[in-house]
């Protein structure tokens, strides 16, 4: 009988065949079962058909374990294939997969890959976390804490070196394995990398490709506070490095952290914090817009904290910058953060918004000007109540010396459009 029989038989009465997928041999098309099912089949069906038993045997035992491996294998069936092959086992470990083995396996099963290494599991592992796919990832980007731990335990003493190598290594997207990184994992990598942790931590935070996020755009704020206590007297340098960086948007690590993330970032700067937050917030994203023009009075305070003494001035400066559409952060300004503003500048407030309301965005409109807010009186109080004489000037700029009360009186008696073509 012809091998190419098999694809003629009826397995109905003999059990399911699962998994069937195709293969070539000679040039023909064959219903492929697992190893050890065609076995019985050739011993039950076939009475031990010559023929199919040598095709069987030209197949490895490890093709099954290959083609189907994953986090439910057993680790009976990996000591049953591996267990008297090391040597097969390391090229599993190493081949060119895009999704690696260590990547699929659980913390148990590369438990069972090292206890059939013997001692050549360190190297091995070794080889294996450095690894990159395809997409640039290690194994470390996508492994959970006791995956971590597992292969830290099995690297022994070569664990800081081999860390300290493959959390350097970046994929397609410019992340290292600290991108992807909770406060649990930070920790964790900390531990292993032990006395090389701020040094380590310090190279790899750093690792930016322009127009990526940094690690600190996406951490929250116990990520923060856990690369504040890692990097030790490094933090200061290392977060200054990083605060002003931007993103493919032009965000920066202020356009997206609320409030309690930038007291954070704040307390990790220490006396660099002033000069830090000074050269970011006059960063602008795609849109034109710096950090202050979407944020809240909380997220303003926040950042005039960390600036301290250097706030008005560096306020001054970002509020006189103009986004795509020419509008100020004032354009975009309510009533509260109109106050805020105030609190800021002080006694200089007048000052500085003599200069700041003038800017016309490209519509010819000043942050004054109503049509935004024609139902909203309390902006033009909030301006009145900072800076009369600023805000007055620009009142007769775009009322042509109208009073107050005529201003007001026209405002009652028009609707949106007739105030937006003032």
């Amino acid at each position: 009988m012809r091998i190419g029989a098999i694809g003629n038989v009826n397995y109905s009465n003999r059990g399911n065949l699962k998994n069937n997928v195709t293969s070539s041999v000679t040039n023909q098309n064959y219903i492929t079962p697992s190893l050890n099912q065609l076995q019985n089949y050739s011993k039950i069906s076939f009475g031990g058909n010559k023929e199919l038993l040598n095709f069987l045997n030209k197949v490895e035992e490890p093709m099954t374990i290959k083609e189907n491996f994953s986090n439910k294998t057993s680790i009976e069936d990996i000591q049953k294939v591996f267990g008297s092959k090391p040597d097969k086992l390391e090229g599993f470990l190493l081949e060119e997969r895009e999704y690696p083995i260590l990547a699929i396996a659980t913390d148990k099963q590369i438990g069972a890959f090292a206890e059939i290494l013997g001692d050549e599991a360190p190297e091995v592992i070794a080889k294996a976390i450095v690894k990159q796919n395809k997409d640039g990832k290690t194994v470390l980007h996508s492994a959970n804490v006791d995956k971590i731990m597992t292969y830290a335990e099995i690297l022994g003493d070569k664990a800081p070196e081999v860390f300290a190598e493959a959390m350097a290594k970046q994929d397609m997207s410019g992340a290292t394995v600290l991108h992807l990184a909770n406060a649990d994992k930070i920790m964790t990598y900390a531990e292993i990398l032990g006395d090389k942790a701020p040094e380590v931590f310090a190279e790899v935070m750093t690792i930016c490709a322009k127009g990526h996020p940094t690690v600190l755009h996406n951490t929250q704020i116990d990520g923060i506070l856990a690369y504040n206590k890692v990097l030790g007297d490094k933090a200061p340098e290392v977060f200054a490095e990083i605060i002003a960086k931007q993103d493919m948007s032009g965000a920066t690590v202020l356009h997206l952290a609320n409030a309690d993330k930038i007291k954070a970032i704040a307390e990790a700067l220490g006396d660099k914090a002033p000069e830090a937050f000074a050269e970011a917030i006059v960063k602008q994203n795609r849109d034109g817009r710096t950090v202050l023009y979407l944020a809240n009075v909380d997220k303003i305070k926040a950042i005039a904290e960390a600036l301290g003494d250097k706030a008005p001035e560096a306020f001054a400066e970002a509020m006189a910058i103009k986004d795509k559409y020419g509008d100020t952060a004032l354009h975009c300004a309510n009533a509260d953060k109109i106050i805020e503003y105030g609190e800021i500048f002080k006694e200089n407030t007048d000052k500085v918004f003599q200069k700041l309301l003038p800017i016309k965005n490209r519509y010819g409109q000043l942050a004054i000007y109503p049509s935004k807010h024609v139902y909203n009186t309390n902006l033009l109080d909030a301006f009145i109540k900072v800076a009369p004489n600023a805000t007055a000037k620009a009142l007769e700029q775009i009322y042509s010396g109208k009073t107050y009360l005529e201003i007001w009186k026209e405002r009652s008696n028009h609707g949106f459009y007739d105030i937006y073509a003032f």
